[in-house]
């Protein structure tokens, strides 16, 4: 923010206005066919979230069918699909965080991040 106040101009850039995050969600989707892949998503994406994070409506299924090809791709019919959907919600940090922790993962998307903000004198700023 400061070197685009101060140089900005050298590329035609200007600053409009200055805004602070309170809050941001990511929403996110996953499924997939494989029980070590949906432990892992449990593990690092659904449980511990970083403080001030919280998940919000998390829906999560689990289907098994034994009489299924197995966990091939590209199979019509699956042993094992585990699918989860929701938003995380929470501080900026926290939410970037979530967002890492979704990109290491396989078969997780992510959407793209809203930010609820607020002009940066206004208030009760901490």
């Amino acid at each position: 923010m400061i070197a685009l106040g101060a140089r900005g101009d050298e590329a035609g850039l200007g600053l409009e206005r200055v805004r602070e995050v309170v809050r941001a969600r990511l929403p996110f989707t996953a499924e997939v066919f494989s029980q070590d892949v949906a432990t892992k998503i449990r593990q690092k994406l659904l449980a511990g979230p970083p403080p001030g994070v919280e998940g919000e409506h998390i829906e999560e299924s689990e289907e098994r069918d034994p009489s299924a090809c197995g966990a091939e791709l590209y199979t019509p019919e699956h042993a094992y699909v585990f699918r989860v959907a929701g938003t995380f919600v929470g501080p900026l940090p926290g939410i970037i965080e979530m967002r890492r922790r979704a990109r290491d993962l396989p078969f997780v998307k992510v959407k793209a991040l809203e930010l609820e903000t607020r002009p940066a004198d206004a208030p009760g700023r901490s």
